[in-house]
């Protein structure tokens, strides 16, 4: 069983974003080459948050995946899936290590595993055809299970730009975030733990009406409070693509999806598990020690 893929040099940057924000969600790759889509994911140690991208072949200037085929109840079946699991550094010090190659030199970039060798061989194939070969020691793994779904009772799509821009002028030892979704209107908001025993740092609040996205349906006030950190890397991930974040969610406790797509080509998928509601104290919407901030529509 054997796997061939081949990134264009106009693909390659779209690619390694891929990448930057799967290391977000755990130290290991997984990757898992169909015969219809190749599937890369990463989950943290603690299973609250997950990534998954689905590539279609035609992402790829070339995708080839030989099957063998194996008896199974007198029937010859094809294998569904080659997979394996990498260290993400590894992969991401191939494409950080060789930048300035990529930029300047790069015409494809070819990926190819066999179960005949233990390695996963990324090729950087110059203009010029000069070639730079990297090998990667993989490991078997699971093939993948989603650990949410995105049939929901509330959703919402807007330009990631919005949330993003205002997450930055949070304090930098914020690592949760609250978002308080009604009818009308989103509330961003700094979360701190008042058990920690941690100094609480400077609380922000920023509220976007609900006129300034895409789509919004919430049928009921709800407070959902998450991980910063993995809700940024799906910003970003989702500016990159210059498109829109959806947002799919039910009850606090459970997971919050938000995805962002290349039309035809990739779906992202990110899944952050949310804290149980009896986890988090009410907050007060109001500015008592920070910063607030309304979007113009909200004001008008």
């Amino acid at each position: 069983m054997s796997f061939h893929a081949e990134i264009s040099n106009e693909s390659i940057k779209s690619f390694t974003s891929v990448i930057d924000a799967l290391a977000g969600f755990g130290e290991e790759l997984h990757v898992e080459a169909r015969k219809s889509q190749l599937i890369l994911w990463s989950i943290n140690m603690s299973m609250t948050s997950q990534a998954v991208f689905r590539f279609s072949p035609r992402f790829f200037e070339q995708y080839k995946l030989k099957r063998p085929t194996a008896e199974i109840n007198g029937q010859r079946v094809k294998e569904d899936s080659l997979r394996s699991r990498i260290l993400q550094k590894t992969i991401r010090a191939i494409f950080r290590k060789n930048a300035n190659f990529i930029t300047s030199s790069l015409s494809t970039c070819h990926l190819d595993q066999s179960l005949d060798t233990s390695c996963l061989q990324v090729k950087l194939v110059a203009s010029d055809a000069r070639l730079k070969t990297h090998s990667l020691w993989y490991g078997e793994t699971d093939p993948v299970r989603e650990l949410y779904t995105k049939n929901t009772q509330h959703r919402f799509s807007i330009d990631p730009g919005y949330f993003l821009d205002y997450l930055q002028c949070m304090h930098p030892l914020v690592v949760d975030v609250a978002m308080e979704c009604t009818p009308d209107n989103v509330k961003l908001k700094s979360y701190s733990d008042s058990t920690s025993g941690r100094d609480r740092p400077m609380h922000s609040e920023f509220t976007i009406n609900s006129c300034d996205f895409a789509a919004y349906v919430i049928r009921r006030n709800i407070q959902l409070v998450f991980s910063l950190k993995e809700f940024k890397a799906a910003l970003a991930y989702a500016v990159e693509t210059r498109g829109l974040i959806e947002a799919f969610f039910d009850e606090p406790g459970g997971p919050i999806v938000f995805n962002a797509t290349m039309p035809g080509l990739v779906i992202a998928d990110f899944a952050l598990i949310t804290k149980a509601e009896e986890m988090v104290p009410t907050q007060i919407s109001g500015n008592t020690s920070g910063i607030s901030y309304q979007s113009r529509a909200s004001r008008q």
